[in-house]
């Protein structure tokens, strides 16, 4: 296996040009970031997941985050974007967490929203403090009815 620009020649042949740009921006990002971190493929839509983050989301607190964050990172990703998540660390000069992902090189944040107008405008503030990037997923709420 040989390596050009940190991509495997073999991902490289099923990506569009933009998808390749972009996943050579994400990963130097990533490094500049992280430069001690590693990252691993996640699924088959070409998803990218640092180690850390990995093991962050074995943590039961942590695992329907990590499952909404894989579900909006694969669809990106299946869509021509470079996704990489990254680790949940607490940024010590601001407080704040990490934002979610590296996306096309840039750093957002991933929302995943299933309520009204004021459940937005709550989640776009959180958001808007992390990261200047911001991708909401609306989810449609869903109601189970049992029936005897």
């Amino acid at each position: 296996m040989s390596f050009e620009n940190g991509l495997l020649k073999e991902e490289i042949k099923g990506y569009s040009f933009a998808k390749i740009i972009n996943n050579i921006l994400s990963r130097r990002k990533f490094k500049d970031m992280f430069d001690k971190e590693t990252i691993h493929k996640y699924g088959d839509s070409g998803l990218l997941v640092s180690k850390t983050r990995l093991e962050q989301s074995k943590k039961s607190f942590q695992e329907k985050k990590f499952d909404k964050e894989v579900i909006t990172g694969e669809i990106l990703s299946k869509n021509n974007h470079s996704v990489i998540l990254i680790p949940e660390t607490i940024d010590t000069t601001s407080g704040l967490k990490h934002p979610d992902a590296i996306l096309d090189g840039v750093v957002t944040e991933f929302k995943c929203i299933s309520g009204g107008k004021n459940k937005l405008w709550v989640h776009y503030k959180d958001a808007f403090s992390k990261s200047e990037k911001i991708i909401f997923r609306l989810v449609k709420k869903t109601r189970h009815v049992f029936c005897n």
